[in-house]
């Protein structure tokens, strides 16, 4: 791994010359290794538990790994100042494509400064067990954020500008994503991802492809692009809760190409949404139920879509949801609900509740059944 160090001064430097020295900083508590840009950075944050950063530039030209139970962070109040950057691309052998630019282990945590992907790498942080806490994670290649198993916490962060270029699988990225991975078969992650501002993204804030009982609070979420701001794909016991949500109204769909492709439509037509959720079949439990959609404001096409494949089995849709207080003024068409099922269905007991939305513009109406 080579790694350049730029500082306040314009320096050129042959990848075998020692770095620019930055002056002594004093670490956040003693226990903490304060790197200052000698030495190699991997080296580094293998042999101390805790790595503190200067405020500088740090070009990577290979992934880093945060390993289990270790900790990487920026000086108190340096986010913006202290940065991690691509600068070429890599391929190791076990990906398939292009690295992240940062892999955390179990139990590792990143706190206080800036991952930029720099359009290079795939993914600004992979891994599970993890916690990200005040860092912006910027220009992806394709998702800002991977949860690929349980235990991930991503609270207090920018996560903005990811998503746009992914060539990769040939679908927008976005800013964070989570996937069913053949590791955990319970996909019962449950990721919290609390007080964010998540914006400008080439795909969803938060696009979930089915895992399970995460919890998505309090964040501000506007600017991003396609077919919606929050995307739950057979999930199921997601709570969506007091987020602010601003969505641009567009006729954009989910992509043709993917297996949410018959989930596009509603009462109105094919048009993006605020939050969206989509169910096709049962197959491998992929359903989209017991999720709590509550307190948010959400401006969108759509403010809220819940649709499925209807067409084929009366249950495949979303349904045994609970949407309520949400305001969706503003909104093109405020509430739409494909599990229309009437009482003598024998789904009529599993129908998504609604209470306390204006889904029509008045206090404590409904959605548009279609």
């Amino acid at each position: 791994m080579f790694l350049k160090k730029l500082g306040g001064v314009l320096a050129t430097c042959l990848l075998s010359m020692v770095p620019l020295v930055m002056p002594a900083a004093t670490a956040q508590t003693p226990s903490c290794h304060v790197w200052n840009g000698i030495g190699d950075l991997q080296t580094i944050v293998n042999t101390y538990a805790c790595v503190e950063l200067v405020p500088g530039t740090y070009l990577r030209t290979t992934l880093l790994k945060i390993p289990t139970n270790h900790t990487i962070r920026g000086q108190t109040g340096q986010r913006s100042t202290t940065i991690v950057r691509a600068t070429t691309p890599w391929q190791e052998p076990w990906y398939s494509w292009r690295e992240p630019l940062v892999e955390i282990a179990a139990g590792g945590t990143a706190i206080g400064f800036t991952i930029d992907a720099a359009n290079i790498s795939t993914n600004g942080v992979s891994g599970d067990k993890y916690t990200v806490d005040n860092v912006a994670i910027l220009n992806a290649h394709c998702d800002g954020a991977d949860i690929g198993g349980p235990g991930v916490t991503i609270r207090n962060s920018l996560i903005a500008y990811n998503g746009s270029n992914c060539t990769e699988t040939g679908i927008p990225g976005g800013a964070i994503y989570s996937q069913r991975t053949n590791g955990y078969p319970d996909y019962n992650y449950a990721p919290l991802i609390e007080n964010n501002v998540i914006r400008d993204n080439g795909g969803p804030a938060l696009d979930i492809n089915g895992t399970w009982g995460g919890t998505f609070r309090n964040n501000t979420v506007s600017g991003n692009q396609h077919w919606a701001a929050v995307s739950l794909f057979g999930a199921s016991y997601w709570h969506i809760e007091n987020n602010t949500i601003t969505h641009a109204a567009t006729n954009d769909t989910v992509p043709q190409n993917t297996a949410h492709s018959q989930c596009i439509g509603g009462p109105s037509g094919g048009h993006s949404a605020g939050i969206w959720l989509c169910q096709v079949n049962d197959t491998n439990n992929f359903v989209t139920i017991g999720n709590v959609i509550t307190g948010n404001v959400v401006q969108g096409w759509y403010g809220i879509l819940a649709i499925g494949n209807d067409e084929t089995q009366p249950y495949w849709a979303p349904r045994l949801n609970t949407f309520q207080y949400n305001n969706v003024l503003g909104s093109t068409h405020g509430c739409a609900d494909d599990f229309n099922v009437g009482p003598t269905s024998p789904w009529y007991t599993e129908r998504n509740v609604w209470t306390g939305n204006n889904c029509v513009g008045t206090p404590n109406t409904g959605p548009t059944f279609f």
